[in-house]
């Protein structure tokens, strides 16, 4: 296992503790840092400054597009409407 410290260590902690599934709908995407080895699920709600937000059962986590791969129908559409706004 990877020891991971710093800002990003504790981010990532954040978000590993606010991967917990939230119960399924249309708007669910799933966020997987390939890296650190862990996913986050939630009901997609934005696309804003390459982030993703997205609403998970502890509230709202803002997850920069960089770090992650995207799965779900709304990634193609937060993915146009970045390159639609500039």
């Amino acid at each position: 296992m990877t020891k991971v410290s710093g800002k990003l260590g504790g981010l990532i902690a954040i978000l590993v503790a606010m991967g917990m599934p939230t119960t399924g709908n249309a708007n669910e995407i799933v966020l997987t840092f390939a890296e650190q080895g862990f996913t986050i699920v939630g009901q997609f709600h934005d696309f804003v400054d390459n982030s993703y937000l997205i609403l998970t059962e502890y509230g709202e986590v803002s997850v920069p597009a960089a770090m992650v791969t995207c799965e779900g129908p709304d990634c193609v559409e937060a993915l146009e409407a970045n390159a639609a706004n500039g």
